[in-house]
């Protein structure tokens, strides 16, 4: 008999591909979440009611074709919408963070109640939102594995390792990417109650096992792109100026001032560097390098346009100091893009000397190094162009839900 599953998520993240890939295997139990476009909730009845028709759209966007209304459970509906709209106000990041855990404790509670009527073979929650739920099935239900899906370098690390004060220009900057001490209590509690931890990358779990996790625990299963939807054709050795892009968040957590430091020692007749992504213009980054001419700052794009100027671009960049795995990075691939990315990416497992290079974080020297490289060796760019689109092959959706299952029917 095929083991079942409960996955539970207060929010979404990639919540709907492990979903579907246990309804595709008939494993899933339940999907479990807040905010969901189901025809049979009050709470989005109402919330369809007074919403501008652009938070409208998002509600809609939030329902998985590859399941039944009967497949979904939802829980703690309003206070989801309510943690979604904090999470954008960057000013009441201290307000939504403790909301978000507030949240979690009582959506875990329902979940954790959920599953001891249901008993399955697990429950899947994910990082920051599975410590209550786990402590109660570790007390009454304990025949119920506890999976936790690890999108984010664990906490402790982060806090400890990447974002440490150091008295620096960026000092400022950092500091909104730390914890309080209480968080960090209780992340180190939700780990405790966890039999399994799944995580995307090589770097995720070196950030658990930083904090103590057992080896034995950690299953890596890289997540997947949609390489199969892209076209792709041979590359030609770039002339010109070679073009650098950058899909992301214009942001210091991505690495972009360093990037940004090391391009400008690069004389501007050489290359151009393009950030597609969501950008602020009262920021130090903006104002600091807008107005160089083979720096541009085009905002954020529709996904088939990004598709398009990654397939104009000749490299991409992804200088990231802390990333599950990147996705953007997946996607560049998939494109034919070389990769010049950092270590904390998530994408160091995938990147070699073949289709690309791996810098620490935060090195703008190595970075121009890399990107002078490049320049000056253009007639590899071409073989690399291929060795990348190979190596995407390797992070499909299908290999993701074909070990995910694997691991899951063992346990």
């Amino acid at each position: 008999m095929k083991k079942l599953y409960i996955v539970a998520h207060p929010g979404k993240q990639h919540s709907f591909r492990t979903a579907s890939a246990l309804k595709e295997a008939d494993m899933l139990c339940k999907y479990v979440t807040t905010v969901y476009n189901s025809i049979h909730s009050f709470s989005i009845k109402l919330l369809y009611r007074f919403l501008p028709n652009s938070e409208k759209r998002r509600i809609i966007e939030r329902q998985n074709p590859d399941l039944s209304e009967n497949d979904v459970v939802q829980y703690c509906v309003l206070a989801g919408y309510v943690e979604i709209v904090l999470s954008r106000i960057r000013s009441l990041r201290s307000v939504y963070l403790l909301f978000q855990q507030i949240n979690a404790d009582v959506f875990g509670r329902k979940v954790a109640k959920l599953a001891m009527k249901e008993m399955p073979d697990g429950v899947i929650l994910y990082d920051t939102n599975a410590k209550r739920c786990f402590e109660i099935l570790k007390k009454k239900a304990p025949s119920i594995k506890r999976i936790i899906d690890v999108t984010h370098i664990n906490r402790a690390f982060q806090q400890e390792k990447i974002f440490s004060p150091i008295p620096d220009e960026y000092e400022d900057q950092r500091k909104q990417y730390r914890f309080p001490a209480w968080f960090l209590k209780r992340m180190e509690k939700e780990n405790d109650a966890v039999d399994v931890f799944l995580v995307p990358s090589v770097f995720v779990k070196d950030s658990l096992l930083y904090s103590g996790i057992p080896e034995n625990k950690i299953k890596v299963i890289p997540y997947g792109s949609n390489f199969e939807k892209i076209e792709y054709s041979e590359r030609q050795m770039p002339t010109g100026k070679l073009e650098f892009i950058y899909v992301g968040k214009v942001s210091y957590a991505k690495g972009i001032p360093y990037l940004l430091e090391a391009f400008t020692l690069i004389n501007p007749g050489f290359a151009n560097l393009r950030l597609i992504g969501v950008y602020d213009k009262n920021s130090e980054i903006y104002r600091a390098y807008s107005q160089r001419d083979n720096i541009i700052f085009e905002g954020a794009a529709l996904h088939d346009e990004v598709l398009d100027k990654l397939k104009k671009a000749d490299v991409f960049v992804l200088p990231s100091m802390m990333e599950g795995m990147s996705l953007a990075g997946l996607e560049a691939m998939s494109c034919g893009l070389p990769i010049l990315c950092t270590k904390n990416s998530g994408l160091d497992q995938f990147v070699h000397e073949d289709n690309g290079f791996v810098v620490d974080a935060m090195d703008a020297v190595k970075l121009y190094d890399k990107m002078m490289w490049f320049i000056n060796n253009r007639d590899c760019i071409p073989k690399m162009s291929r060795c990348a689109y190979n190596t995407s092959k390797q992070c499909t959706w299908e290999n993701y839900n074909r070990r995910l299952t694997g691991i899951l029917s063992e346990m």
